[in-house]
């Protein structure tokens, strides 16, 4: 993958001169009272309100110390992304899907803002620099990590007036406060729950309204992370079920929430992204290609299902379903074996392929997999003088007949009753190319 640009297309969004927390917090509260108004959405707005409280120290977000930094971030980021204003490591193809989910549904994209991280609260991991502070922290522990609930982290930031600054949320005196405690970094993941399956899994429960596309991408926000090369297969077995508008609405869920991630250098690493991204254009251009080949676009998504479903199940040949596909494709038309090899080598390798290539896979393919012309009169001529004393006339039309369809198949068929003739075969279909 190449390194980030931030220069051509567009840029990453970056804080905005004068950002307070009480700036951010009034912008959050009147979003948030917008989206979710209404008496019975005042104990889901009571958990957002939660969430821009939830800690964030370490080495993955430096946006600020609480997380309210990072929603105002995300919010910058998606106008960023409507004013087509995007990196251009990303590719055409991706960011047009990108803006085409966000105008889908504006609204639904900032709801999610505010629900994605809903769980990290209740699913915070604390590092601590040696075993004894973490100990002062949770004396059972036998490791440097803590696992700690919303109730076990306000109970670890005290009650005492010392840390009345703490508790009110000041960001100096948290970062002070962190310091003392030899806390090194804060994640949220639990080795019984992640923070996206959880909230996802609470919104289900308590709050019905919640789009299922929303639900889905809350689930799979941190699936880049999972990607560090191109990979169309892990890509099919995360999102195959999914349906279009899903797939581009989790593509764009993850865009904006990686690059409103700041490193410790002030921007975000969209590495990951960028392979998920890759991956994701990868399969849809295949499809294209093909489509191009005459396949249907219901063929390509049941051999894919079925591929899926069978790596699932750890199933042998777990491709079978995509070369019978290619073995259609192929009737009479292209070397079966050749195309294939050349599908397995590029759709299952980790090279990228861009939508705007499609048309030049097509036209490769088609020469280079296109089942050779020959002349049926010097084949059955050949075949006929090949086989006379060994064989009957009907085997030579046979061969004949199965050379214009498909020479390859000619050694599955005939290798065993041909013997040593086999390199006669080739003479004769060598001879009788037009």
């Amino acid at each position: 993958m190449t390194e980030q640009s931030h220069e051509g297309r567009g840029n990453l969004p970056e804080r905005a001169d004068g950002d307070t927390r009480q700036k951010r917090l009034a912008f959050l509260r009147e979003k948030m009272e917008r989206l979710f108004e209404g008496e019975k959405n005042s104990e889901l707005r009571q958990q957002i309100e939660r969430s821009f409280s939830v800690p964030q120290y370490g080495e993955y977000h430096k946006e600020g110390l609480f997380m309210d930094s990072h929603l105002r971030l995300i919010f910058h980021t998606i106008e960023a992304v409507r004013q087509g204003n995007i990196p251009d490591t990303v590719s055409e193809a991706t960011a047009t899907s990108l803006q085409k989910a966000l105008v889908q549904d504006p609204d639904m994209v900032e709801r999610y803002v505010f629900l994605h991280d809903i769980a990290k609260a209740d699913c915070l991991t604390v590092k601590f620099a040696s075993l004894q502070a973490a100990q002062e922290a949770e004396r059972t522990t036998e490791t440097q990590e803590v696992c700690m609930t919303w109730a076990q982290w306000k109970d670890f930031l005290g009650q005492d007036e010392v840390e009345a600054k703490v508790m009110e949320e000041d960001e100096r005196a948290m970062q002070d406060y962190l310091d003392s405690k030899e806390v090194m970094g804060i994640s949220y993941y639990h080795p019984d729950r992640k923070h996206g399956d959880a909230g996802s899994q609470m919104l289900r429960e308590l709050y019905p309204g919640v789009e299922a596309t929303t639900l889905i991408a809350i689930e799979h926000h941190e699936d880049a992370f999972q990607f560090q090369k191109v990979d169309t297969e892990r890509y099919l077995l995360m999102y195959e079920a999914m349906n279009k508008e899903e797939r581009d609405f989790a593509l764009l869920a993850s865009y904006v929430d990686t690059a409103s991630s700041f490193r410790s250098d002030g921007q975000p690493d969209l590495l990951n992204f960028l392979a998920l991204s890759a991956s994701k254009e990868k399969v849809g251009a295949f499809m294209r290609v093909l489509e191009g080949l005459d396949a249907s676009t219901q063929m390509i998504e049941e051999a894919f299902r079925i591929f899926v479903k069978n790596r699932l199940e750890k199933r042998n040949n777990p491709r079978e379903p995509i070369t019978q596909l290619l073995k259609a494709l192929a009737q009479g038309r292209f070397d079966a074996n050749k195309l294939i090899k050349t599908f397995d080598d590029w759709f299952f390798g980790d090279q990228p392929v861009r939508m705007e290539e499609v048309p030049l896979f097509i036209e490769r393919w088609n020469k280079e997999c296109t089942l050779p012309s020959f002349d049926r009169e010097r084949l059955k001529h050949g075949f006929l003088t090949l086989v006379e004393g060994a064989f009957t006339q009907e085997d030579a039309i046979t061969l004949t007949e199965l050379a214009l369809m498909d020479a390859s198949q000619i050694g599955r068929q005939f290798g065993k009753k041909l013997g040593s003739r086999m390199a006669h075969v080739r003479e004769i279909l060598e001879q009788s190319k037009k």
